[in-house]
């Protein structure tokens, strides 16, 4: 990477109140320039950042390097799980609860982490602007996490996070917008997801009643309706399946303790 002293703005999203067009724009990927606001990017004075993982030696280096990352951290937050909560679980056990959340997270941080360590060594003179931290959305489960970090609303708080913790002291803005893009208020009817929902909760009801006390339970696995189905057959109907909505189920995640997360 050639270190340039030029003066950039480098831009983490396609929010366009979070560019500065007043000087040349480093974009940090195509996902920062909208189809729908070709007219406005197109006419920029503006380079695209490349991918910072181009061969297959590289995709294979990072895999390991992000599993390897993962076997050493799980232990550390497995111990202050258990310290927070007063408990004494396995790894194991902390490995079925958080495991996927925690892969996806070393995952996504490690990918994010190396794009913007390329940009600034390029352009060490940068300028950007980051989200204000009143803003913050903390997901609340797994899949939760997992579909917030492909919009370009999480990933600015992503991007601003990595730079706080690279040492950078950047301008923040305030936007409240993607707090809706988390709300789960809507809900578009589908006849085929519809069906299914009567027939898994048919075959959980009758599972409860034939094997009350000797039941497989599993809650958003996020496999083929098709597996599950599969999965009933060879269990012999012991086995039921969730998709829990904790807010429609009337069971409050409760408030989000900000002096703890800060402890883990």
């Amino acid at each position: 990477v050639i270190e340039n002293r030029t003066k950039k703005f480098i831009v983490l999203t396609a929010k366009e109140n979070f560019w500065n067009i007043d000087i040349p724009i480093l974009f940090l990927g195509e996902w920062c320039k909208k189809y729908s606001k070709k007219h406005i990017w197109n006419s920029l004075n503006a380079e695209t950042m490349p991918t910072w993982i181009k061969t297959k030696n590289e995709v294979l280096d990072a895999i390991n390097y992000v599993d390897d990352i993962y076997e050493k951290l799980l232990p550390c937050v497995a111990n202050q799980l258990n310290n927070l909560h007063n408990e004494n679980h396995s790894i194991r056990y902390w490995r079925i609860l958080i495991g996927p959340w925690l892969l996806h997270h070393i995952t996504i941080f490690y990918d994010r982490y190396m794009l913007i360590k390329k940009a600034v060594k390029m352009y060490p003179n940068f300028q950007t602007i980051g989200l204000h931290q009143d803003c913050y959305v903390v997901p609340s489960e797994t899949i939760n996490y997992i579909n917030l970090s492909h919009t370009d609303e999480y990933n600015l708080q992503i991007f601003t996070d990595i730079l706080s913790l690279m040492g950078y002291k950047i301008d923040r803005k305030k936007d409240y917008s993607y707090h809706r893009i988390n709300s789960n208020d809507k809900f578009n009817f589908n006849i085929k997801f519809f069906l299914k929902q009567i027939i898994t909760t048919t075959f959980n009801k009758i599972s409860n009643i034939l094997y009350k006390n000797n039941l497989l339970v599993l809650n958003k696995v996020y496999s083929p309706f098709s597996l599950i189905t599969w999965l009933r057959i060879k269990t012999k109907g012991k086995l039921v399946y969730y998709q829990y909505d904790f807010k429609k189920k009337g069971m409050e995640l409760g408030e989000i303790n900000h002096d703890i997360r800060d402890k883990i």
